[in-house]
C-alpha cells in the first residue's frame, strides 16, 4: 500500500490502537526484518455491507502511528485499477497465518499458495445472493487438494505476480480476503473484496483523510522524517511518531514498554483527571521494545493502568517486560512487568510558566510572579500517608503515590 497505510478487511473490526506486524515471516515475531507499528487511524468502508452480497465492500485502512521504509528494490507492489483483471484461470498469490487444516491448527511462519482466479459466473453459480458479481471475485480449485485461503487469512491480501525482464517483481493486488465456506472446500473457492472496485475510495481516503505518505497523494505529506531504528536483533523499534518532541506544544511523554514472550496479553490506557481517555496501546508481538510518544497538556494529572489477560503480568519462566516513563526528556519512573492483572501508575504535569519574556511550558521549575518563589524540589519532603486520604475516592492513589516525584509544586497543589 503506502509507508504508512496498510489494506485490510472491514469485517476485521475496529483495529485502532492494535499493534501489528509488518513484513512478518514468523508470528509474533520481529524475526527477519519484520517491523512492529500500531493502527493509530482506522476507517471501514462506509459501504461495507451495504448493497447485494454477503460482507460486501469488505475494505478498511489502517494508519500507522510511525511511516515505514520499503525496500522496493526486488518486488513491488501495485493497487489494481482495472477491473478486467484478473481474468479466468490466472494464477493468484494468497499468503497468511491463518489455518492450515479445518482442525484449527495455525502456523508458526507466514504460509502462501497459487490459486487460481474463478470466473464471476461461476462464483455466482456457488454462492447465489452471497456473491456481488461487481464487487467481489473469486479464486481457488474444483479439487480436494485443500489448497485455499482459511479463517485467520481475512484481510490478508490476494495479488498477481508478474516477473519483469529485469528479474523483479510487480504484484499487482487485486483483492482482499473476505470469506469462504469454509475453507478448502471442494467447488467452493474463496471470496475476495476487489480491489478496483473500490479504487477511488482507497486512494482519496489514504491522501484526504489519512493523508498518507503514499506516492499517489499529491500533497506535501511525504515530508516525513524516517528514522527507523531498529537493532541488529530486530527486537526494538524506538522511531519517534506523530507525536514527536519537536512537534509538542504541551508536555512530551514517551511510554517504552518491553513485552515478554506473550505480548497479546499485553494493553494498557492513559486518562486525564476527568476519565477521557488520552491513549491505548494493545500489544501482539513477543519480546519487543516499543515506545509511544504523547503530547500532554500542562497542568494537568493522569493515569496510567496497564493490565495483563492472563494475570502474570508482563512475566515468564525467561523473565519479566518492562515499562519506562520519560516526561521531557527526564525519566519519571519504571519498572519491571511484576504485577498480576494490573497495575496504576498516577503522575501530573506542571503548569505553565510565564516570565517578562516569553510563556514555556516545563515539568520541572516553576516561578510565581506574585511572590516570586521558586518550586524547584528540596532535597527532601516527606510525606506520610494518612489512613483516610484518597484522591478521587479510589483506594489506589494515596498520597504517597501522588507524591512519588517530590516535587514540592505537588505537594502545594494536592
Amino acid at each position: 500500500m503506502a509507508a504508512d497505510t496498510v489494506l485490510f478487511a472491514a469485517h476485521c473490526g475496529e483495529w485502532k490502537d492494535k499493534q501489528i506486524s509488518i513484513g512478518a515471516y514468523k508470528t509474533k515475531s520481529t524475526d527477519n526484518g519484520a517491523k512492529g507499528r500500531f493502527c493509530e487511524e482506522w476507517i471501514a468502508d462506509p459501504l461495507y455491507n451495504t448493497g447485494t452480497g454477503y460482507n460486501n465492500h469488505d475494505f478498511a485502512l489502517c494508519k500507522l502511528d510511525k511511516p515505514l521504509e520499503i525496500d522496493q528494490t526486488r518486488v513491488r507492489l501495485e493497487l489494481n485499477e482495472d477491473e478486467l483483471v484478473p481474468t479466468d484461470g490466472d494464477d493468484l498469490e494468497v499468503m497468511g497465518f491463518g489455518w492450515l487444516d479445518l482442525g484449527k491448527r495455525v502456523p508458526d511462519f507466514l504460509q502462501y499458495v497459487t490459486v487460481p482466479s474463478v470466473s464471476n459466473d461461476v462464483c455466482k453459480t456457488v454462492f447465489g445472493d452471497l456473491f456481488a458479481t461487481e464487487t467481489m471475485l473469486c479464486a481457488g480449485y474444483f479439487d480436494k487438494d485443500g489448497r485455499d485461503a482459511c479463517k485467520g487469512d481475512s484481510g490478508g491480501p490476494l495479488v498477481r505476480r508478474k516477473l519483469q525482464d529485469d528479474g523483479t517483481i510487480v504484484d499487482t493486488h487485486v483483492g482482499v480476503v473476505s470469506y469462504g465456506v469454509p475453507c478448502a472446500n471442494a467447488e467452493r473457492p474463496t471470496v475476495y473484496a476487489r480491489t478496483s472496485s473500490r479504487i477511488d475510495w482507497i486512494k482519496t481516503t489514504m491522501c484526504d483523510d489519512l493523508r498518507s505518505v503514499a506516492p499517489f497523494c499529491n500533497t506535501d505529506n511525504k515530508n516525513f522524517k524516517n528514522s527507523d531504528n531498529n537493532s541488529d536483533n530486530n527486537n526494538s523499534d524506538n522511531n519517534n511518531n506523530n507525536e514527536s518532541e519537536s512537534e509538542c506544544d504541551g508536555e512530551h511523554l514517551t511510554i517504552g514498554i518491553a513485552t515478554d514472550d506473550f505480548g497479546r496479553e499485553t494493553y494498557w490506557t492513559l486518562q486525564d483527571s476527568s476519565n477521557n481517555r488520552v491513549k491505548k496501546r494493545e500489544y501482539f508481538i513477543n519480546n519487543l521494545e516499543y515506545e509511544t510518544n504523547i503530547c500532554l497538556k500542562s497542568d494537568e494529572c493522569y493515569t496510567w493502568e496497564i493490565h495483563d489477560r492472563y494475570g502474570d503480568g508482563m512475566c515468564t519462566s525467561r523473565g519479566c517486560g518492562s515499562y519506562t516513563f520519560t516526561l521531557n526528556g527526564k525519566q519519571l519512573f519504571s519498572a519491571d512487568g511484576n504485577f498480576r492483572f494490573s497495575k496504576t501508575e498516577n503522575f501530573c504535569t506542571e503548569p505553565a510558566t510565564t516570565t517578562s519574556s516569553s510563556t514555556t511550558t516545563t515539568s520541572t521549575t516553576t516561578t510565581t510572579s506574585s511572590s516570586n518563589v521558586s518550586k524547584e524540589a528540596p532535597s527532601e519532603i516527606s510525606c506520610k500517608d494518612s489512613d483516610i486520604f484518597r484522591w478521587k475516592g479510589r483506594n489506589s492513589l494515596t498520597c504517597q503515590k501522588l507524591l512519588r516525584a517530590k516535587k514540592l509544586s505537588l505537594v502545594r497543589r494536592k
